[in-house]
């Protein structure tokens, strides 16, 4: 932005050669009314260019802490169109005002990297913005009489969406290891993946809205092989219909503590999984 700054111009008159003090008295008076503008000018600049604001926030942007976090987005306001920003994780800001410390700098057209925040986020996540009512197809309801003393899925009509490492193939100890993190305000996410990293297949992903009463289960293509392309990035299956039941609904994240539940989720490829859980608190 081009700023126009204007001084007052001195005037070229001749003045008499004995001029009053009264008239030098003005004078000075009015150079240092115009210095003590300039310096006020000058200072609130300063003030402004210290706090910058993000676009699409109405004031500063504010602390990933104060906004509602999802696993794949986070509400911090603003009434613009989503953003995708990283800073540490990627995180699609649903009214387009990202959190202090993140940068809205992922390209999406066609990236290909080694290893790169943004594009991993793309290639497991897809192009297309996260926020708190995509794919929300679950009802989530609580028993507090239900009774879960491990995680122990079961999946039916695999196909080939049973390739590779996922919770439909049990570890050779027949785990099923699963994860929960909690950061409310916000989402309740179990996280279900045998293997505990980055093999080929995927791992399963239950998001749980505890205002709305709603979630979400998609499969996360996870792989330890690079290139990650963010152009040819396809978007998670996720479940078409089901029922979550929680022993309760979680307020903090002490509630997670002995946390159970049971899932039943359809895909539209055929594949159903049912079950059990219990949360593993993820410090």
């Amino acid at each position: 932005m081009l700023r126009l700054c204007f001084a007052s111009l001195l005037s070229w008159l001749v003045l008499p050669a004995c001029s009053s003090d009264e008239d030098a008295g003005g004078e000075a008076e009015a150079e240092s009314e115009s210095e003590s503008e300039a310096e006020s000018e000058s200072e609130s600049e300063s003030e402004s260019e210290s706090e910058p604001e993000s676009e699409g926030c109405a004031d500063k942007q504010p602390l990933l802490t104060d906004c509602f976090r999802g696993a794949a987005f986070a509400d911090c306001g603003g009434t613009g169109d989503p953003v995708l920003a990283c800073g540490g994780p990627c995180l699609w800001f649903t009214g387009g005002c990202a959190a202090d410390g993140f940068e809205m700098a992922c390209d999406l057209g066609a990236t290909c990297v080694d290893n790169s925040s943004c594009p991993v986020f793309l290639s497991r996540r897809g192009a297309q913005p996260w926020d708190r009512t995509r794919e929300m197809n679950l009802s989530v309801t609580t028993d507090p009489a239900l009774v879960a003393d491990r995680t122990e899925l079961t999946c039916e009509g695999c196909g080939d969406s049973c390739g590779g490492a996922n919770v439909c193939v049990p570890n050779q100890d027949g785990s099923q290891v699963d994860t929960a993190t909690a950061g409310l305000p916000g989402t309740l996410v179990f996280s279900f993946d045998p293997f505990e990293g980055y093999k080929g297949g995927w791992r399963a992903e239950l998001e749980i809205d505890p205002d709305a009463s709603t979630a979400r289960l998609c499969r996360i293509g996870m792989t330890d092989d690079g290139p990650y392309c963010s152009d040819g990035a396809s978007d998670p299956s996720c479940a078409t219909g089901g029922e979550v039941v929680l022993t309760s609904m979680p307020t903090s994240d002490a509630d997670l503590l002995g946390l159970a539940g049971t899932l039943e989720a359809s895909f539209a490829d055929g594949l159903s999984i049912h079950g059990s859980f219990r949360a593993t608190v993820e410090k």
